[in-house]
């Protein structure tokens, strides 16, 4: 009898983290998607129980798609179809049919709802998300608020004789020179409040809801690079606004 040695070993494998956009932002703002060399995007509308009726590529010659389900809405009842795959292909020339001259261009994604487009923009290497993920408005996190200002209070009394107590109320403030010692998250999480007060953003905007995204991220350990990326806010921006808040 021969015997076989068989050898294991635990391999960690993590999950490539999915990038989630909410449906109004789309339609108020261009949402630019990364379609990375060798992995694929898959778009989901499953959470918005959408379904694909049509999909359209401005430049066919640079990406193809699929779908999980066939789009025939008279024979295909039970299998419509709710994400969609877009993977690169090596650029195909097409007769009279133009190309963009930096391989990126559009995705018009017809569900049946609503009409979303995308940016597509053809990427290699690492990817920093390989799935988008569509959710509704009612899905969004409700906007941060400042936590109150706790206010001390001292109490100074004349031990010698019977007046009243004196009440004295002060605000606990930092020392002239000093900032506050926050992680990213926080510091993003008052930066935003601060441009809020100073009118540079508007509460409840796509914008402030992007960034509301980004804090989460930062707080499961993303990157600043990549919560950006993941989020749909400029970095320069989420960097702006930590600085804010570690004032």
């Amino acid at each position: 009898m021969t015997a076989f040695l068989v050898l294991s070993s635990a391999i960690k494998v993590s999950a490539m983290p999915a990038r989630v956009v909410y449906s109004e932002d789309i339609e108020s703002s261009s949402v630019e998607l990364k379609v990375t060399k060798g992995h694929g995007l898959t778009i989901n509308f499953t959470p918005t129980g959408e379904t694909i009726k049509q999909v359209w590529l401005g430049d066919p010659s640079r990406f193809v798609f699929s779908l999980n389900g066939c789009s025939k809405s008279d024979s295909c009842e039970n299998n419509k179809p709710t994400v969609l795959l877009v993977r690169q292909i090596k650029p195909i020339s097409f007769p009279s049919v133009t190309s963009s001259g930096d391989g990126s261009t559009s995705i018009t994604i017809l569900t049946n709802l609503k009409q979303y487009q995308f940016k597509l923009v053809a990427t290699s290497g690492k990817p920093s998300y390989t799935s988008l993920v569509v959710k509704s408005e009612s899905e969004k996190p409700e906007p941060l608020s400042l936590p109150q200002q706790q206010t001390p209070v001292t109490v100074s009394a004349n031990p010698t004789n019977n007046t009243p107590q004196i009440l004295t109320v002060s605000r606990t403030t930092k020392p002239v020179g000093t900032s506050l010692q926050r992680n990213n998250a926080n510091a993003l999480a008052y930066g935003l409040l601060v441009a809020k007060q100073k009118g540079e953003i508007q509460q409840n905007s796509s914008l402030w809801k992007r960034i509301q995204t980004a804090i989460a991220l930062l707080r499961k350990d993303k990157t600043i690079k990549e919560s950006a990326e993941l989020s749909g806010v400029q970095i320069s921006l989420i960097q702006q606004l930590i600085s804010y808040g570690k004032l």
